[in-house]
């Protein structure tokens, strides 16, 4: 019998010891490159919650929750994300537009009240007018924000909030790694929903100031989500909240109703956001929490067995977790794949995203069934379609920040420039380029107007066409001027 034992221990140790001396090759060779694979590494640090907007009251009780065995979330206070922006966001809403040069977009319920308000409003601008808006359409929008005013004193604590508390880091379970749960997402982006819709209609009654303060409270939620490590859902929430945003800053520039200080205001704002940096941020710590939550199901495998048994990856095979040297195969397996496709992606040197590469991973991803990968390949998935996510984020940054740049120009010369280098170094420190294809974004100035953009994701120069519903096709555009809305859906 011992001599049976033996010849099977052994070739199990052989494996074991091999897998780990993979994952010791791994380990060294990325430290040396000045990347740790330590989860610990991308946690950020603590902040004082004297200093910490997560602990403001109105936002407090998101960072003391308790989970019941069944997985729902209990919250230890108002049952709330935030303040009740679901009941604002339900009332007020309104779709993204900016991409196709609308001011507005719509959405039931309140589609025929934005449609209402914004005949009266939209206008093509010929000058800087500063004329009030017709009765009718300020009563509108007078409506809207009295839809509003229910929620001013929680709305105007989270304003101080941001002055007073500069940080962002709610009480999230790093240790928990992927079973950690992130109740504030939904939270974060409903309040930019809700400083956004109040924006507009600030900014379409000429309140700029105002319209200010709750751009920079969208921007300061959207950047407190952009550098949370972890998870690629919190990305994706920042990348959403930062698109969200965008909308209040065209619609100030395409009325040109923003002055030269808050144009320097806003241009600051943008110039903190580097996306391209933040995705690689991003796939570093969410690369990091799944090599720990393999090394945890090692520690304790009849645990990761019951979860497996109950509700993860129901048709992975339990081998994985008792075959001598799998798991770790798989963790080495898994931290090799972020090198070879996640990273590959956008390249920092160049600031470029390889959109056709990521095609090419979407079309063909990372399968297999062998017991050594099998467990990687379920965990990996997400870079091939963030990464073309996060490059029309930066290319709209980009774009908006150069919108801004011409708008200080116009104001300043008494029209826009022949070319964009004539922005820097005074409107801005340096011209960006078109993170699609490496080459300048394109522009031509027509007469009190212009045309800017950005090749899209097909590397194809349309001309500025924009395709609706196909972020494949068709170019990423900048409008000086606002399109003619289009009439609202029947309710």
């Amino acid at each position: 019998m011992g001599v049976i034992v033996l010849v099977l221990a052994v070739p199990a140790l052989v494996l074991h010891s091999h897998a780990k001396g993979e994952w010791r090759q791994l380990e060294a060779a990325h430290t040396a490159k000045g990347d740790s694979l330590d989860w610990q590494s991308v946690i950020p640090p603590e902040v004082p919650k004297a200093k910490n907007f997560a602990y403001t009251p109105a936002m407090a009780h998101l960072n003391k929750r308790t989970i019941d065995p069944d997985g729902r979330i209990r919250f230890k206070g108002p049952h709330t994300n935030g303040y009740p922006e679901w009941r604002i966001k339900r009332r007020v809403r309104v779709k993204m537009g900016w991409r196709r040069g609308y001011q507005y977009g719509y959405r039931p319920p309140i589609a025929s009240l934005w449609h209402r308000l914004d005949n009266g409003l939209h206008q093509t601008p010929s000058g800087d007018s500063t004329n009030q808006p017709p009765s009718g359409a300020r009563a509108q929008a007078e409506d809207i924000l009295a839809m509003l005013k229910p929620f001013d004193p929680v709305i105007n604590e989270l304003i101080q909030a941001r002055k007073d508390r500069p940080h962002i880091r709610f009480n999230v379970r790093y240790e928990r790694h992927l079973e950690a749960l992130l109740p504030h997402l939904s939270a974060m982006k409903n309040t930019v929903v809700t400083h956004r819709n109040r924006g507009i209609v600030r900014l379409a009654l000429d309140d700029t100031a105002g319209a200010l303060e709750d751009l920079e409270m969208c921007l300061f939620l959207c950047r407190g989500l952009s550098i949370e490590p972890g998870w690629l859902i919190s990305h994706l929430v920042a990348l959403a909240t930062h698109n969200i945003s965008m909308q209040l800053i065209f619609n100030g520039l395409s009325t040109r109703k923003w002055n030269e200080t808050q144009l320097a205001v806003i241009e600051k704002e943008l110039s903190q956001f580097d996306w391209l940096a933040l995705y690689h941020h991003t796939m570093r710590a969410d690369r990091n929490m799944c090599l720990a939550f393999f090394q945890e199901m090692a520690r304790n495998r009849l645990r990761a067995q019951k979860k497996f048994e109950n509700y993860w990856w129901g048709d992975m095979p339990i081998a994985v977790l008792w075959a001598p040297g799998a798991l770790r195969k798989n963790q080495n397996k898994l931290g090799r794949l972020y090198d070879e496709r996640a990273f590959a992606l956008v390249n920092l040197k160049t600031r470029t995203v390889d959109v056709r590469l990521a095609k090419h991973f979407e079309l063909h991803p990372f399968e297999s069934k062998h017991l050594n990968e099998v467990l990687a390949s379920e965990s990996f998935f997400g870079p091939e379609r963030i990464a073309p996510k996060t490059a029309r984020a930066q290319v709209a940054n980009d774009l908006a920040r150069l919108a801004v740049a011409l708008e200080r120009h116009r104001r300043a010369e008494g029209d826009y420039p022949e070319k964009l280098a004539a922005l820097a170094p005074r409107f801005l420190a340096k011209i960006p380029h078109d993170v699609m294809n490496g080459k300048p974004l394109n522009y031509k100035r027509l007469n009190d107007d212009y045309l800017l953009y950005s090749v899209g994701q097909n590397l194809r120069d349309d001309g500025g066409l924009i395709v609706e519903k196909d972020y494949h096709a068709g170019d990423i555009r900048w409008f000086a001027k606002p399109k003619p809305q289009p009439k609202p859906k029947a309710e």
